[in-house]
């Protein structure tokens, strides 16, 4: 039986942008669209690319290099369904191609920081992001960002709605996780959708890729690489309320973002750490501009980094996931 939902269409499609959170807010769409008695299917390009449903999820297998043009692929692949989708453009130029596609009854913005300096250089996060809205289709964004969103749209010659969630009260969350959920259950009530109270207390996870805190022989390690921006990281490390001074930063480098490793090596150096931090990934000579007391190390393997971590005590880690982290977090607490 074909179903109209209080838009008039017979299905939903929901577009999410941003420089953090875009992957959580997806998993949590889904979560509420199913918990409405909908079948939604969505797909994150976060830690790991994955396609997730209420049945589940899968990993989305590339036989080439990542590109935008997967998105197209994946809209293809799910015709007549109710779909929610991370952008992953990430140059300015592209930021169009995923509503061109999707074609979104809503584009949710979950953040605007600064990030991908390689390819926004010092550009407004907020004007990048935006490029990717069409003309006259409903946008989402976070509370108190309602207004300069509007400017800037109108600037881009591309004006149409500009709403922000309600006040959620859900209590025992993390900032962040609460911010997400804010703007999940904002975009619901937006499309006329039932959030289902129960739902909101049985929230997805995902493990690869959360914020939490994991132990292991003599330390503790705080798993904020996913964060990718300075903002988000330090929001992260102010949650936890551990003594800064008695730390230590783990920073994992990615070759094809040195500006991103120049940006966290101010913030490392703005600290006041006691403990040098020690750096792994990527070349030596990244770190040589700006310069930072640290210790650039080169574990063999998964193994042994958790080796080098024993007895550290608290360690924060951030920069970016792949590579060693994620084969660390996969194999010891995924």
């Amino acid at each position: 039986m074909v179903h109209t939902y209080p838009w008039g269409g017979e299905w939903v499609r929901i577009l999410v942008t941003g420089t953090r959170g875009k992957s959580s807010v997806v998993r949590l769409l889904v979560h509420l669209m199913a918990s409405c008695g909908m079948d939604p299917v969505g797909r994150i390009t976060g830690v790991v690319p994955r396609q997730i449903s209420p049945r589940g999820e899968r990993v989305i297998r590339r036989l080439c290099p990542s590109s935008v043009e997967e998105m197209r692929w994946w809209i293809g692949m799910n015709p007549g369904r109710s779909l929610v989708m991370e952008n992953s453009a990430v140059r300015p130029d592209l930021q169009h191609l995923a509503a061109r596609w999707l074609k979104p009854d809503l584009v949710v913005l979950t953040s605007a920081r600064r990030d991908h300096q390689e390819e926004w250089g010092d550009s407004d996060p907020l004007r990048v992001l935006l490029l990717g809205v069409p003309l006259g289709t409903p946008l989402l964004v976070p509370r108190g960002m309602g207004e300069r969103a509007r400017g800037v749209r109108d600037l881009l010659g591309s004006p149409g709605p500009v709403v922000e969630p309600g006040p959620l009260a859900v209590g025992g969350l993390p900032e962040v996780a609460a911010w997400n959920l804010e703007l999940a259950a904002g975009a619901m009530e937006f499309l006329g959708l039932p959030v289902d109270p129960i739902s909101l207390g049985k929230l997805p996870g995902d493990l690869l890729g959360d914020f939490r805190v994991v132990s292991g022989r003599g330390f503790r390690l705080a798993l904020a690489f996913s964060a990718n921006d300075v903002e988000s990281t330090g929001l992260l490390l102010r949650s936890l309320g551990w003594d800064v001074g008695s730390l230590t930063i783990w920073y994992h480098h990615r070759p094809d973002r040195p500006r991103r490793l120049r940006e966290f090596l101010r913030w490392i150096r703005s600290l006041g750490l006691r403990r040098e931090p020690i750096l792994t990934g990527g070349s030596r000579w990244a770190i040589l501009n700006p310069s930072v007391e640290g210790r650039w190390i080169r574990p063999a393997d998964w193994r042994e980094m958790l080796q080098r971590l024993g007895g550290m005590g608290d360690v924060f880690g951030c920069g970016n996931v792949s590579g060693l982290p994620l084969e660390l977090i996969r194999n010891v607490w995924g």
